[in-house]
């Protein structure tokens, strides 16, 4: 294709021209410009908000002021080749001479062509011409892309440097529901954003095998290992050891309710207007259980401490629970 285009090229037979972006105006909004002037070519309808237009440098001038004047982002690009308008014929002739030998073999896929808005045709003969005319007709994208729509397509995914037309599906589809999404982003590594293209399929529903991006077969998933449990486990004494804390704490009187059968609740004393306060309880000493020696007696006194602290705890809420009933 490189050396039939430049032979047609070294004998004149492709004239250059001039290619305006126009943007931020409908196509049907610049119509008349375009009919306005023979040598104007539509050469991509894009999307809702953004074509391209060829001609000769002055033509392409003209369109380009009265575009501006309606508000379209006009901008003049560096290619200067009519493609995709009848200029192109000695190119699509070129084409459709080299492929004419080759066959094509039937396919599940389907393929849209952007020249006749439809599926490609299954004939061989046909799909010659349909591919030669790419060359010669403008590129209807806005067009293929509402036809894939109405067909069912929701998914659109752009193969290729950069995301223009991921951009261009978007302004198309607007708030119909559909995804796009592209394989390159510059604002991302390949690799991040094939990732994130991955994810949004996933998302989606789509079946996505990642073995080829990973490498090799997915491992087993390893249950984790049991964990220890930090409950406190339940503590059943003898009834040998039971006998001498009994004996420890009743007999001995090392800690009592703080106030049982006839005795007196303590008695309150006034701290300032309205304010009744109970007289603090004695602190209760500190001491240990006399334990039997054994090789357990270290570990179990000193539960026993704590058990008294717990007790001690407890004593001391009871009665701020009992001085507040009385107060009322």
């Amino acid at each position: 294709m490189n050396a039939l285009y430049r032979e047609l090229e070294s004998a004149g037979a492709i004239p250059d021209g001039k290619l305006l972006s126009v943007g931020a105006l409908a196509l049907e909004e610049a119509r008349d410009v375009l009919t306005a002037d023979a040598r104007l070519h539509l050469t991509m309808d894009n999307c809702s908000n953004q074509f391209i237009l060829f001609g000769p440098a002055e033509a392409i001038a003209a369109a380009h002021a009265a575009l501006k004047q309606r508000g379209g982002f006009c901008t003049e690009l560096v290619l200067d080749r009519g493609y995709h308008t009848p200029l192109m014929a000695p190119m699509a002739e070129a084409f459709r001479t080299l492929f004419a030998d080759v066959d094509f073999a039937p396919t599940d896929r389907v393929l849209y062509s952007c020249v006749t808005m439809e599926p490609f045709p299954t004939e061989s003969e046909a799909i010659r011409d349909t591919a030669a005319a790419q060359y010669i007709r403008p590129v209807r994208f806005r067009e293929s892309i509402e036809n894939l729509y109405r067909d069912g397509v929701r998914v659109f995914i752009e193969a290729g440097p950069e995301s223009h037309l991921t951009a261009f599906v978007r302004d198309i589809l607007r708030n119909r529901p559909h995804v796009a999404a592209s394989c390159d982003d510059r604002r991302r590594g390949a690799d991040q954003q094939l990732r994130h293209l991955l994810g949004q399929l996933f998302a989606q529903g789509v079946p996505v095998d990642l073995n080829p991006l990973y490498g090799g077969t997915p491992q087993p998933v390893v249950e984790p290992a049991p964990y220890l449990s930090t409950a406190i486990p339940m503590i059943q004494p003898s009834e040998s050891m039971m006998e001498p804390l009994r004996q420890w704490l009743f007999e001995n009187r090392k800690i009592s309710p703080p106030f049982e059968y006839d005795e007196k609740p303590p008695p309150f004393e006034k701290e300032g207007p309205g304010g009744i306060h109970p007289k603090p309880a004695p602190s209760l000493p500190k001491s240990t259980l006399p334990l039997r020696q054994g090789g357990g007696s270290a570990a179990l006194t000193e539960h026993f401490a704590l058990m008294q602290e717990f007790l001690r705890q407890q004593e001391r809420v009871m009665s701020a629970w009992l001085d507040r009933g009385r107060r009322r």
